[in-house]
């Protein structure tokens, strides 16, 4: 019912910073809350750090994909953070912020992806039921791919099979995999959580 009251009990010595909602909707009962919470799960059980806790390896954009459309959901997510947020002591929130500095860029070698492996898209947000191109992306070197016939960051191979603007912000590694595997996943295996 409380989603800001929800993440400060879930904030217990076993989690390492307080949460941050990222999008919170607010559904009609009980029944649609449930049903999404089952959309969510089954959508990401492939990506559960733990099968005996509901915690996921996703991007948020990932669960952006399916909140974004859920039919109902009306946006509950300020009020939510603020409630969040009004337990919070500066120390939590400067472990967040900090949380969040910079990682290194995707480096395919250092993540064991050979130059010349195919990477394969993956557009979470369209409609499985419509159908989809084939793209790929072939590995030129550490930080580049060859994408249709010319050599690019992943970061523009990726606008472009969205048909977005090469130059907008996004983080491709939610929309690639190597050989079945997710480069996001990938990525947090290497780096970890540091």
């Amino acid at each position: 019912d409380n989603p800001g009251q929800r993440m400060n009990e879930l904030y217990t010595t076993g989690v390492p910073f307080p949460f941050e909602c990222v999008k919170a909707i607010e559904v009609a009962n009980n029944e649609q809350a449930k049903e999404l919470e089952q959309a969510l799960h089954q959508a990401f059980v492939d990506r559960r750090v733990n099968s005996k806790r509901e915690f996921f390896r996703i991007r948020e954009e990932q669960v952006l994909a399916i909140l974004d459309v859920w039919p109902s959901g009306k946006d509950a997510t300020p009020r939510a953070q603020q409630e969040a947020e009004a337990g919070m002591e500066e120390a939590e929130r400067e472990a967040i912020k900090q949380a969040k500095m910079r990682r290194p860029n995707l480096d395919f070698v250092r993540l064991g992806i050979p130059v010349g492996a195919k990477l394969k898209f993956i557009n979470l947000k369209k409609d499985p039921s419509e159908s989809t191109e084939f793209i790929e992306a072939e590995v030129v070197d550490n930080r580049r791919v060859l994408f249709r016939g010319e050599e690019m960051f992943l970061t523009t191979a990726t606008n472009r099979a969205l048909g977005k603007p090469d130059n907008n912000s996004i983080r491709p590694a939610p929309y690639w995999s190597h050989k079945g595997r997710m480069l996001d996943v990938l990525y947090e295996e290497f780096h970890g959580q540091n």
